[in-house]
């Protein structure tokens, strides 16, 4: 099991984070993204639009953050879990300070909460340490410009 240091040996760090909140904006945008992605219309999606709406609107501010840090912590699950079908060494970290982490790679610091890493690819025989890049938010994603 790597130790502590296990973020400045990993081949690559994965970081998982969430939005600090969520709208209704938010959520037709993220309908759109969908459809787009698809190829279908949006009207082909308008049941899974309204329910989604229909959740945000029943559920408190605190609600609301608690599922978003939840689903941050299913995407860690999943990933470590492929990690693990592929014999990739992974790990799940927190303790680092997100702020430094934010500055680094020029975060939206304030969209972005719900920080949890993994580093993986420990045990290559090629270590080096996670290059610093620059990521963007699109549509509640954050995708890698470098």
């Amino acid at each position: 099991m790597p130790g502590p240091a296990a973020g400045d040996r990993c081949r690559h760090l994965i970081v998982f984070c969430s939005l600090k909140s969520m709208n209704e904006k938010y959520v037709k945008d993220h309908a759109d993204l969908i459809a787009q992605v698809r190829g279908v219309t949006r009207g082909s999606i308008s049941g899974y639009e309204q329910m989604m709406l229909a959740s945000l609107k029943s559920k408190s501010p605190e609600a609301v953050s608690q599922w978003m840090k939840n689903q941050v912590y299913i995407a860690l699950g999943v990933f470590l879990s492929e990690c693990a079908h592929r014999k990739i060494d992974a790990c799940p970290m927190e303790g680092f300070d997100p702020r430094n982490l934010m500055r680094s790679w020029n975060c939206p610091k304030k969209v972005l909460s719900q920080w949890c890493s993994a580093p993986s690819g420990i045990g290559l025989l090629t270590m080096m340490r996670p290059s610093k890049r620059r990521f963007v938010l699109i549509k509640g994603s954050v995708i890698d410009r470098s």
